[in-house]
């Protein structure tokens, strides 16, 4: 897998800031970015170091392409934002997927987008956020997800769907805010069509709409 980093924390290389990672792609369909299980993108950051944090930014803007998430990307004290701003634009994490920042944002934000978490662990030191907020956006727990959120993690889809017998272990001191008026889980709010829930802290379910922006 390719690695790709942009600052440092070892000892004797130690950044004063984070780096910048752009990836990008108007792929029209298929694959467009495909972050492998053995890939990594760092922007590390000693907390010593006055910063601020990097961002790492990956976003495809193709009318039905994937971006695959499977591998790590981390901005020690800054941003990792994958976005999908094409109409039916899809985005998967799966097993393998590492994500760490300040904050985490992933959204596939057309009006047919679907962002599927396959798996994975993201951890945020404030905020994440997983939305599919277009017109028939989708949010897809497909398999058992660990959210650590320092602040608060942010679920938002038009239908927010936890598949059956898949665990989102919500970590941190405070529940998932889910906002959708579709809720395909049980318990916290959801409409027991699946058996698929939230441990850890839990959610609370809000109608959709009431969402921060992304």
């Amino acid at each position: 897998g390719t690695r790709v980093q942009t600052s440092h924390d070892s000892a004797g290389r130690r950044s004063a800031r984070g780096g910048n990672i752009n990836v990008s792609s108007g792929r029209a369909s298929g694959t467009a970015i495909n972050i492998q299980s053995t890939s990594q993108l760092l922007a590390l950051l000693n907390a010593a170091a006055p910063g601020p944090g990097g961002k790492i930014t990956i976003v495809a803007t193709g009318a039905s392409s994937d971006i695959k998430i499977h591998g790590k990307a981390q901005a020690d004290r800054g941003t990792v934002e994958v976005r999908h701003d094409g109409g039916s634009g899809t985005i998967s994490t799966t097993s393998s997927t590492d994500l760490r920042g300040d904050i985490v944002k992933i959204g596939a934000l057309g009006n047919n987008g679907v962002l599927t978490i396959g798996g994975g662990v993201i951890n945020a030191d404030s905020t994440i956020k997983l939305y599919a907020t277009g017109s028939s956006g989708q949010v897809l727990f497909t398999g058992n997800t660990t959210l650590n959120s320092g602040n608060v993690a942010y679920v938002a889809g038009r239908i927010v769907t936890i598949n059956n017998g898949v665990l989102v272990t919500v970590g941190g001191p405070n529940p998932a805010q889910v906002f959708t008026n579709t809720p395909n889980y049980t318990g916290f709010g959801g409409n027991g069509s699946t058996t698929g829930t939230w441990g850890g802290q839990g959610a609370v379910t809000n109608p959709f709409g009431g969402q921060p922006g992304f």
